[in-house]
């Protein structure tokens, strides 16, 4: 059966697509426009398409901010190959601060995702691809392509990198086969970071202590303690960063009481300051307080 859709129609479904596509809180801007199945005439920058990708169309929020949405068969894999070897013959690179560092608990309702960044020095503009797999042999690529310094991603604060940073020392936490990630939260301090998930599954908490602390020991973090009563079970950790600074590790997972077939997950590293460091501070916390009478 199909569907016909007359003139008005096809004007209401477009307001729809830019209602739900525009971010909310955003300042005003010229009429966003969308661009079914093609990217618009004139653009001011040559972005590459692989011949396995199929453009869906393209939303220009404004002139600086435009986003591509592809979809194709290829793995996200492929796509940051392809990605990285087009756009760096024609002078993009790669920020090392701004790699994906992604950790943490992967949420497995959106299946595997991705996120590179890329930057232009001749334009100023910044490229940041995201990468969905959302069937099992599709993957969705969204091109959000920024042509505003001002917003440029290439040019993150430095609380920013900061927290991508310390949630990269976080390593990337899978669920078991057949186990469902989802919710939770995470954050992060100068040198504290911490993710949380809720996991529904039918298997044992010992067989979930052994899956976490597989991957935790392949990310080369070494254990320290362990232990587990009733509902709950913890293991503590150690590990090196890149810098060569030694960090701690907390791994904690319940058993919730009220959904046995839930579990809430805690993962967080603290930065192990060396006693030197922590004496420039004894002369606050030991000092007695004083008055002038």
């Amino acid at each position: 059966m199909s569907i016909h859709l007359n003139p008005g129609d096809i004007d209401l479904l477009e307001k729809l697509a830019l209602g739900l596509l525009v971010h909310p809180g955003s300042s005003p801007v010229s009429k966003p426009r969308l661009f079914l199945g093609k990217i618009p005439e004139h653009f001011p920058i040559e972005i590459p398409i692989s011949e396995q990708n199929l453009v869906i169309g393209t939303l220009a929020r404004s002139e600086t901010q435009i986003e591509i949405v592809l979809e194709g068969n290829l793995t996200p894999e492929e796509v940051f190959s392809f990605y990285r070897a087009q756009l760096t013959s024609q002078g993009w690179h790669e920020p090392e601060n701004l790699r994906s560092q992604g950790g943490g608990f992967i949420h497995s309702s959106i299946g595997p995702y991705e996120m590179l960044t890329f930057c232009q020095e001749s334009s100023g503009a910044g490229l940041t691809l995201h990468i969905v797999s959302i069937e099992s042999a599709t993957t969705m690529v969204r091109l959000n392509l920024s042509l505003d310094r001002s917003r440029n991603p290439c040019k993150p604060r430095a609380s920013m990198q900061n927290h991508r940073k310390l949630q990269g020392m976080i390593p990337r936490l899978v669920p078991p086969p057949g186990a469902q990630q989802h919710g939770g939260s995470g954050g992060s301090s100068s040198d504290e970071a911490h993710t949380t998930t809720t996991l529904t599954t039918h298997l044992a908490l010992d067989a979930l202590t052994t899956h976490y602390a597989d991957q935790l020991t392949q990310a080369g973090w070494t254990k320290t303690n362990t232990g587990a009563s009733g509902p709950v079970a913890w293991s503590s950790w150690h590990f090196t960063s890149e810098e060569q600074e030694p960090w701690s590790g907390l791994l904690f997972i319940l058993k919730t009481p009220e959904k046995p077939d839930d579990y809430f997950l805690y993962v967080r590293v603290t930065w192990s300051k060396p006693a030197s460091d922590q004496k420039l501070t004894d002369w606050f916390s030991n000092s007695s307080t004083f008055s002038i009478g």
